[in-house]
């Protein structure tokens, strides 16, 4: 539960993990709370490794309908799936010195059948396409770019993510004084 003291205009949220099941509720739950709160501006600190794609494309959609603002801040990395629940946010900021790593499905099919394989390569097939539409959505990458991410992963800088439109803008992560954290 939110202390009272956390009924303010604005939130300050930190995350740092793996995206996963557990994540997305627990963001559930804050954002009730704050919303509950009549919190009107949430800023997130979103560092991720990344995770399962099925919930990083829910935060995705999450994000983007939030009934409160939401400021999203990459302040060292924000990796694999990762990057699908941050495009969510409509004002994405970067650290000078955040980075983003972007890439297509991989699974480990080591004990695999032929008929695992044959639904394991649908499966990406499926993943992939989602990824690529969110991606495309939101990004103008150069054909350079695009043949890193197709074949490999693709790390870019804050300037570069910018230019990408992967970020909104180039900002440090910096509650006021009296700020308090609500930990996810």
């Amino acid at each position: 539960m939110l202390q009272p003291e956390m009924c303010q205009r604005s939130a300050y949220v930190l995350f740092s993990g793996s995206i996963d099941k557990n994540t997305v509720n627990r963001l559930f739950h804050v954002t009730d709370e704050l919303t509950r709160a009549s919190v009107a501006r949430m800023h997130l600190l979103f560092h991720t490794s990344g995770g399962n794609v099925g919930d990083a494309v829910c935060l995705y959609n999450f994000f983007r309908t939030l009934p409160l603002e939401l400021v999203i801040y990459n302040a060292g990395a924000v990796r694999s799936s990762g990057i699908l629940a941050y495009l969510g946010g409509a004002r994405r900021m970067v650290s000078q010195y955040g980075a983003f790593m972007l890439h297509r499905s991989s699974v480990a099919a080591q004990t695999a059948s032929a008929g695992d394989l044959a639904a394991i390569v649908h499966s990406m097939n499926i993943e992939d396409e989602r990824i690529e539409s969110i991606i495309r959505t939101h990004l103008e990458l150069t054909t350079d770019q695009w043949r890193v991410f197709t074949h490999h992963e693709l790390t870019l800088s804050a300037p570069e993510a910018l230019r990408a439109g992967l970020a909104t803008d180039i900002e440090e992560f910096s509650p006021p004084p009296q700020a308090r954290f609500v930990l996810v």
